[in-house]
Parts: structure tokens; sequence; C-alpha cells
């Protein structure tokens, strides 16, 4: 049985500077901070034997069912196994009542993992620069 704990817990600046790298691999990291990129999330605090990771997650309602947006991650302990964040993240989904969870990513490992854990690749994000230096 799975041992995982997923626990709210209050942001502060340790916690924001910790999801920085988050921002940065976010597609819309170039136009934001951190406080900008998780205005309205939520945080918790993952903790799976050594396993720990923050997940900021964005809960969104709509006249069809909700969706729960992860906007953040972060490991901090171990490396942290797909199979017990898959279980958390479900956990979560079932906590905020969502139909759907959601996670943008540019990072190839992370579609790959959460591909394995029978996530669907529903798109693409596709962004052009209208300014220079973007």
């Amino acid at each position: 049985m799975a041992a995982e704990k997923v626990n709210a817990v209050a942001w502060d600046a340790d916690r924001l500077e910790a999801l920085q790298p988050a921002v940065d691999v976010n597609p819309w990291g170039p136009l934001a901070c951190a406080d900008e990129a998780f205005r309205g999330a939520q945080l918790f605090e993952f903790e799976n034997g050594g396993q720990r990771a923050l997940i900021a997650v964005r809960p969104l309602a709509f006249r069809h069912g909700r969706r729960l947006d992860i906007v953040g991650f972060r490991s901090e302990g171990d490396r942290v196994e797909a199979a017990a964040i898959d279980r958390a993240l479900l956990s979560l989904g079932a906590r905020f009542d969502a139909d759907l969870l959601a996670l943008c990513t540019q990072v190839p490992h992370v579609a790959k993992v959460c591909i394995r854990n029978n996530w669907t690749v529903t798109g693409a994000v596709m962004l052009k620069a209208v300014k220079r230096g973007q």
C-alpha cells in the first residue's frame, strides 16, 4: 500500500524560491516571476520515505466540470518515484473534486513519465514572440 503523504503548506519566500526552476521551464516563464506564475495556486508538500517535493496546483471551475492545473513541481529529496507522484496527483485531484488534471511542461522526461502513467498528450503549446528578445 502507498505510504505517500500530501499535505497543504503555506506559501513563504523559501518555498516560492524553491519553485523558481518550475517557472524557468514553464512556457510562460519569460513573462512572469514566481509570485505571478503561482498566483491563485495552492501549495502541497509530498512525502514518501526520503522522497520530498513541493507541488503547486491551481483549481479551475467551468460550467461542465473542474480542472486541476499542476503549475509547479520541485523535488527536494530522494528521486521521486513516478508511480508515487502520480498517485499523489490523483489524490489532489480527488480533494478538489477535479474531472481533469492538467500539466504543461517543456521537460521531455516529465512528459515521458506522464505518458507512462496514462496521461494523454492533447496537443502542443505554440508560441511566437511578437517583441524582439523574447
